[in-house]
């Protein structure tokens, strides 16, 4: 039997977690219940869902961020209705007090889930996405943390890939490639079905990858290593 020092060199510093997808579970109780067991599974970083009106308490993160826990904070909003960075302001100033380094902006914008009818029917919902990601995406670098530009469904009503190029090229367009040198990408990571190793290589290795298409002798995004998709998207 191998000792339990050895069994916690194998777990990777890397590793953390998706808490409760939603904002339900941030009194005391849950802390107590549920930081034993991060610290226990050798946890670097959980994400937490934050509403734009209410912060999570600061006492929940300093509790994990006292146990080398890092909290990144994923505020979901409605689009095209996402409050102003105004209204965002003093959470996004209390998050930093409180030592926050990361917060995510929205979340898969790339489906018809996190649109109302009408604005997802209109015409650039790129730009008119970009239009609302900036300021509130500056109102977080100003702050001091750093704005994480949202996961994207992998496939998705609307091409993850193309999503992503034109959402980078219009924040660039639009004059604000410090924003771009101060913001990190998220992705998700689902299986898909597929094995681990699918789409491992990206772009370089499946270059005959297109939108919706899935020929025979290809792979594309929609596995584990979506990242690395996303990675080749915005360093070409």
């Amino acid at each position: 039997m191998k000792s339990k020092s050895y069994l916690q060199r194998l777990v990777s510093p890397r590793i953390g977690f998706h808490y409760f997808q939603d904002t339900a579970h941030y009194t005391n109780r849950d802390l107590v219940t549920w930081l034993p067991k991060m610290i226990q599974l050798n946890a670097k970083w959980i994400i937490l869902r934050s509403d734009a009106t209410r912060a999570i308490p600061e006492q929940f993160l300093s509790g994990l961020i006292n146990n080398g826990i890092t909290p990144i904070v994923h505020i979901s909003m409605p689009l095209p209705n996402a409050p102003s960075s105004a209204d965002l302001q003093a959470i996004l100033d209390a998050y930093s007090r409180w030592g926050v380094k990361q917060v995510i902006l929205f979340d898969k914008p790339n489906t018809v889930q996190a649109w109302s009818a009408s604005g997802w029917s209109q015409q650039d919902l790129v730009e008119r996405f970009i239009d609302k990601f900036i300021p509130l995406a500056t109102a977080v670098a100003q702050s001091g943390m750093t704005p994480v530009f949202p996961p994207l469904q992998p496939g998705g009503n609307y091409w993850d890939l193309t999503f992503l190029r034109l959402a980078l090229q219009s924040i660039i367009r639009r004059g604000y490639t410090n924003l771009i040198k101060q913001m990190s990408l998220s992705a998700y990571a689902y299986t898909f079905g597929n094995g681990l190793d699918w789409g491992l290589g990206a772009q370089a290795k499946w270059p005959k990858n297109k939108p919706y298409t899935k020929a025979p002798d290809t792979q594309d995004q929609c596995g584990f290593n979506n990242f690395e998709w996303v990675q080749s998207v915005a360093s070409p």
